[in-house]
């Protein structure tokens, strides 16, 4: 995989959030969980890609910096994470 290529999955995965995202109050919690779950399945394999893609690229002394995209939807993770364990209680 090229970095243009991971680029480009990481833009697309940033706009299914936004666009696909559980931000409407008629969607169920179930719905809601299994939609972040999918969205957190596919940044646990970009994170994975661009390891593999840093590592490849460090062998020609070219430096990817961390992917700002995977940094926003992780946060927004993250929030939702710590919301799904208080309504846990």
């Amino acid at each position: 995989m090229s970095s243009d290529e991971f680029k480009k999955q990481v833009t697309a995965l940033l706009e299914e959030f936004r666009t696909r995202g559980p931000f409407a109050s008629h969607i169920s919690c179930e719905k809601a969980f299994e939609l972040i779950n999918n969205i957190k399945q596919q940044l646990v394999q970009l994170r994975d890609d661009e390891a593999v893609l840093r590592r490849g690229l460090a062998i020609f002394k070219i430096d990817l910096p961390p992917s700002k995209d995977i940094a926003k939807v992780e946060a927004v993770w993250q929030t939702v994470n710590r919301i799904s364990d208080v309504a846990k209680i």
